[in-house]
């Protein structure tokens, strides 16, 4: 939001971002929809991260991967993009008529402490605000970014460990934040990012969650801006 008036607006957030991550001690995340200016702000208050990222063609936002520098060393990195070409940049499906320019980061990383080495996947996958046969062509299109995600982390990371972040606009079930009643059981598109056992999904291996019912859903205010 650009609207100072506003919880979502960047400088009201800036100080409350930089004091959770301090206070979780995140050795390395993925953002989306952020921009160079929150991403530069982040590691300007916490000088014990450094970040890369993929930039959209259509919208002010980088894909970013934020890590501890010290811990981590950064080997190699590069990006994908959900289309017909996933190699070649900010190309898009060509039925989508929506987000035209949604990739997914990746990098390679070695613990300097442990001396493993590991990928990450920070993905951006197509959301789903239509409705009625539009909802449904959305649905078709995240499916299809599902394979592309699956097909690209076998081919760079092989057999390496690698886990993935991401907005995947996709549950495995939606509850009201509130009552926690369930709205409705997993979109075809989470299916299909399970689908053949290359993901795992990591909240339902986990021996101990934190809010099973809420959504990280930021919101967005009166102006259909987005709060990020």
């Amino acid at each position: 939001s650009t609207n100072s008036k506003n919880l979502g607006y960047w400088p009201n957030r800036r100080e409350q971002v930089a004091r959770v991550i301090k206070s979780e001690d995140f050795d390395i995340f993925g953002t989306q929809e952020t921009t160079k200016e929150m991403l530069d702000d982040i590691c300007k208050d916490l000088s014990a991260y450094k970040w890369i990222g993929s930039y959209r063609k259509n919208a002010p936002y980088v894909n970013a991967i934020i890590w501890k520098k010290n811990r981590f060393e950064l080997l190699e990195n590069g990006a994908f993009y959900y289309s017909e070409t996933p190699d070649v940049p900010n190309t898009c499906w060509p039925d989508d008529d929506g987000q035209k320019d949604l990739n997914c980061l990746w990098a390679k990383f070695k613990d300097r402490k442990t001396g493993v080495e590991f990928y990450h996947f920070n993905t951006h996958q197509h959301a789903n605000y239509k409705s009625g046969p539009e909802g449904a062509l959305r649905d078709t299109i995240r499916c299809r970014d599902a394979r592309i995600l699956k097909d690209k982390m076998s081919s760079i990371a092989g057999e390496s460990f690698a886990f993935c972040t991401g907005d995947f606009n996709s549950t495995d079930a939606w509850y009201d934040n509130f009552t926690g009643e369930l709205l409705h059981d997993a979109r075809p598109s989470w299916t299909e990012l399970l689908k053949g056992g290359i993901l795992l999904d990591a909240r339902r291996l986990a021996t101990k969650t934190k809010n099973d019912h809420e959504s990280s859903i930021p919101g967005w205010d009166e102006t259909g801006t987005s709060q990020n």
